[in-house]
């Protein structure tokens, strides 16, 4: 309950401080978030994030794959899922490498 209200009063507190400061300090907010935005260390990790996240999301799938198949007897399930590992953290370690150069 404490992190509903402490929501609400933090989200009261910006609006006022927002009505109070008016259009034009709303528009050099708007733009140096959207400047923030375009950067690219932002964008870079953006893009990186939003790669993972797909990535995690295919895993979850290709495992989902392999259990039903596994239990309908199908396919072996262990090499399956290894070799999805594999293939993934090969391609976190390509990812994380080229950040660093």
């Amino acid at each position: 309950m404490k992190l509903r209200i402490g929501t609400v009063i933090g989200f009261g507190v910006g609006y006022l401080l927002g009505t109070r400061a008016g259009r034009q300090r709303y528009l050099q907010i708007v733009r140096v978030v959207g400047q923030v935005g375009r950067s690219n260390p932002v964008a870079g990790t953006a893009t990186l994030v939003a790669d993972k996240s797909k990535a995690i999301a295919s895993l979850g799938v290709e495992r989902m794959k392999d259990t039903i198949g596994v239990r309908l007897g199908w396919r072996d399930g262990d090499d399956a899922a290894d070799a999805i590992a594999f293939e993934l953290s090969e391609e976190l370690a390509t990812a994380l490498n080229s950040r660093r150069h």
